[in-house]
């Protein structure tokens, strides 16, 4: 799996199963996670970062997500 891929999945992962415990009129949280997802992607950014590990279970849940939000979803 290229590693382009594997930070997407990890970054999605993290950010929706952090999400999902989130109301969405709960804006100070949404907020956190937005600025915690950010600062996140300029740490994998970082030029000394080449790889990250994906566990099966965030492959699985890659595919379910891919299946349930259609041909619309990049």
């Amino acid at each position: 799996m290229e590693s382009r891929a594997k930070f997407d999945i990890l970054i999605r992962y993290t950010f929706r199963t952090q999400a999902a415990s989130v109301s969405p009129r709960q804006i100070s949280a949404i907020e956190h996670l937005l600025r915690k997802g950010k600062r996140q992607l300029d740490l994998y950014e970082a030029p000394l970062v080449k790889d990250c590990y994906v566990s099966q279970q965030m492959k699985e849940w890659n595919r379910a997500f891919r299946r349930s939000s259609g041909p619309s979803n990049p």
